[in-house]
């Protein structure tokens, strides 16, 4: 259900794309590429992380299991970590997972381009070819 969802918006938005392309302004084009693109760069800067700090009330070695009364028994797995591990984030994360960002998180604001483009080029070449066939009367 979630797919038929997912799919029949992403049909929405590509027929919502190619009518904003050919109206006669061609700013009405650029308004989903631009909105996805600011989407795309708002969720960058807004939710990269600059600090991860980690405290030793976070553990992954805890093993859960249940006893024949039905009673929760909580065992923990000997950690060999200090009591919190804070890390920084260089300078060469931030920029590689900018690149990722604009590589991938863009790919829909380059498909929305590439139908503007497509769409404008239609209009442009039947505009053309009425006024040859105008010129020809």
């Amino acid at each position: 259900m979630k797919y038929l969802l997912l799919i029949i918006f992403i049909f929405a938005v590509v027929k919502f794309q190619i009518y904003l392309s050919k109206k006669e302004c061609f700013a009405y084009g650029l308004i989903l590429p631009v909105l996805s693109f600011s989407l795309v760069m708002g969720w960058h800067l807004f939710l990269t992380p600059v600090n991860i700090e980690i405290s030793d009330d976070f553990t992954t070695n805890t093993i859960v299991s249940e006893d024949i009364e039905g009673e929760t028994v909580r065992e923990e797995l000997q950690q060999e970590t200090p009591d919190t591990i804070k890390m920084e984030a260089d300078t060469d994360h931030i920029q590689s997972s900018f690149l990722f960002t604009i590589i991938g998180g863009n790919a829909g604001t380059v498909i929305l381009l590439i139908i503007y483009w497509i769409q404008r080029r239609k209009r442009t070449v039947h505009s053309e070819l009425k006024k040859m066939q105008l010129s020809e009367l």
